[in-house]
């Protein structure tokens, strides 16, 4: 089966892949556990903020593809863009930075 779309960024066994395209073909959105189950290969070219993100999945944040990025999601609702290519060099600590802000607001 060839990776297509956000199946590209995952590396996948064959019984995930069937509860993506079955959550995807319902048009609902992808169950954060799908993720956290799956070993992510790669959101951002930065390995902090990959770190980062697969961290706050254990913790409970989902995770869903943007027009260009992807989105992290916190229980409390809020949501924070990840960089796929961040280009500035203080970018992982920006990142790190508004994780914090969002979990000081209860976001865990």
């Amino acid at each position: 089966m060839e990776a297509t779309g956000h199946q590209k960024y995952l590396v996948i066994n064959q019984e995930v892949v069937a509860e993506i395209v079955k959550a995807k073909g319902s048009g609902s959105a992808l169950p954060s556990q799908l993720y956290t189950e799956c070993k992510m290969k790669r959101i951002s070219k930065d390995n902090t903020i990959n770190k980062a993100v697969l961290f706050k999945l254990k913790k409970g944040w989902k995770i869903r593809r943007g027009a260009k990025h992807w989105v992290l999601g916190a229980p409390n609702g809020r949501k924070l863009s990840i960089p796929s290519t961040p280009s500035d060099i203080r970018s992982a600590q920006n990142f790190l930075r508004n994780l914090k802000h969002i979990e000081a607001q209860g976001g865990v």
